[in-house]
């Protein structure tokens, strides 16, 4: 959730994937 996203900006890469399985996760 919030870590990953503030992870993301250094990571792009890595920060998008964890980002979206995140999202979509806590949409459900």
């Amino acid at each position: 959730g919030g870590s990953a996203r503030m992870h993301g900006t250094g990571s792009s890469s890595s920060g998008k994937k964890s980002h979206h399985s995140g999202g979509a996760a806590v949409r459900r």
